[in-house]
């Protein structure tokens, strides 16, 4: 996509080199939520995308783009090979927001402190990068990279939608934490319903979803 907005800028016209920022500008949402280190590369790419883009029809002029698909390796968001990890945007949410932040989330702990990565059983399997690396991910590091959430900004997502980004990704992380009573799953076949030892979190997860008058046994 660099070759072809660059094509594009050359076209002449003062609004394509705009429309090419903001295209490239996608990359580092694109990537904090699809890439992740593995084994081999720190930055490795875990996705795939189809991405439509719009020329001029007699001109080198970038009109615009749409990602179409945006196809994740699922399997990692559940589980982690040793060494490897989840997706980035995990861990930037997790170390790159404030601690308020995290609050509303059900993201700290007792103490009222942050809760690490490996504090929860999606994350905990895998390696780790260095803190910096995921705050620098997160909030940007100075002109060299904008970060997810000036990204986000740039890309003009409104509060509310970036609000539901993260309630959404905590979602994820504390459904991992259920700890279903394998005892109880005896009686499915006759239509007992199986139990959870930590039920105190399943509202947390209906809070974050907005799910109103949950109905739990």
């Amino acid at each position: 996509m660099n070759f072809l907005t660059d094509l594009g800028k050359q076209g002449g016209d003062t609004g394509v080199g705009d429309i090419g920022s903001k295209i490239l500008a996608c990359n580092p949402v694109l990537e904090g939520f699809g890439n992740s280190k593995t084994v081999r590369n720190d930055n490795s790419s875990r996705f795939g995308k189809y991405v439509l883009m719009y020329f001029a029809l007699f001109k080198d002029q970038v009109f615009g783009a749409y990602v179409k698909n945006y196809l994740l390796e699922k399997s990692r968001v559940i589980k982690v090979a040793p060494n490897e990890r989840g997706y980035h945007i995990f861990y930037f949410l997790l170390r790159g927001l404030p601690v308020e932040s995290l609050k509303k989330l059900h993201l700290t702990n007792a103490k009222g402190e942050r809760m690490k990565p490996h504090d929860f059983n999606y994350l905990k399997t895998g390696g780790d990068l260095p803190e910096k690396h995921d705050i620098d991910g997160f909030l940007g590091d100075g002109d060299k990279e904008p970060g997810v959430l000036k990204t986000m900004k740039a890309l003009l997502f409104t509060d509310e939608e970036i609000d539901a980004v993260w309630r959404c990704l905590a979602a994820i992380l504390l459904l991992g934490q259920i700890d279903f009573d394998k005892t109880s799953f005896a009686g499915v076949e006759d239509n007992k319903p199986g139990k959870i030892n930590n039920a105190d979190i399943v509202p947390k997860i209906a809070e974050l979803l907005g799910i109103k008058n949950l109905k739990f046994f």
